[in-house]
């Protein structure tokens, strides 16, 4: 069993790397909003010196490039926020939901701005679009596409049982470590103690199987000797 620093210290990386998981998925999402503003910064400057823009208190491409500023800062705010949680914070960001009591889990990085927030920029960029522009989509829960698994990659091969009892001991520790409780300790000890008694009865049967190979070469080496 590793000490209680190490363990510490393991559960600092957990929670560190579940907020940098949420900055990175913030910063994926900006992407395609800050290339669009580049161009929209071209059409707004364009727009201005045409006798159109006369027209409108604040012209279409204007009202287009200030809507998705606005977008943009409130994600870079929002990225500044988890920084400083992922920097400071000693609890994951399902159990800083938690304590807040958010209507979410936390587990998105969606879930950190309030919904009338939401459902107010989403309005705001769909009042903006034009066609044939494909619209953004405002706070996307996929941020970046799962590439498809190579036909050439070889077949895995199956696990066996103490390997997956192995991962699923590992995965309640690591659940137990990151928010533990009573009852969560005393599911982790019984899976423990039967990955033990797994683990030994391995070795027994290994040592039986050695034993009984053994056994037969004598066996065989013996007959040889008989019919010399």
């Amino acid at each position: 069993m590793k000490s209680l620093e190490a363990r510490e210290s393991i559960r600092r990386g957990y929670i560190k790397a579940m907020w940098s998981q949420l900055c990175r998925q913030v910063q994926m999402a900006q992407r395609i909003p800050k290339n669009r503003i580049k161009s929209y910064e071209r059409a707004a400057a364009t727009e201005a010196l045409t006798a159109y823009a006369k027209e409108f208190t604040t012209p279409p491409a204007k009202r287009k490039l200030e809507t998705y500023l606005a977008y943009v800062a409130l994600l870079d705010k929002l990225l500044a926020k988890l920084r400083h949680y992922r920097d400071t914070a000693n609890e994951t960001p399902h159990a800083v939901a938690r304590g807040k009591q958010m209507t979410t889990s936390g587990g998105h990085w969606a879930d950190w701005i309030p919904q009338d927030i939401k459902v107010k920029f989403m309005q705001a960029l769909a009042d903006v679009h034009e066609y044939p522009e494909v619209p953004i989509t405002a706070f996307p829960q996929m941020v970046y596409k799962v590439p498809p698994p190579s036909s050439r990659r070889k077949p895995k091969r199956e696990k066996t049982p103490i390997e997956l009892m192995r991962e699923e001991c590992k995965a309640l520790d690591k659940d137990y470590l990151l928010d533990p409780t009573p009852e969560k300790k005393v599911i982790l000890d019984a899976k423990l103690a039967a990955f033990t008694e797994a683990k030994k009865e391995v070795v027994r049967a290994r040592a039986r199987a050695q034993y009984a190979q053994i056994k037969a070469e004598r066996e065989a080496f013996k007959a040889r000797l008989a019919e010399d």
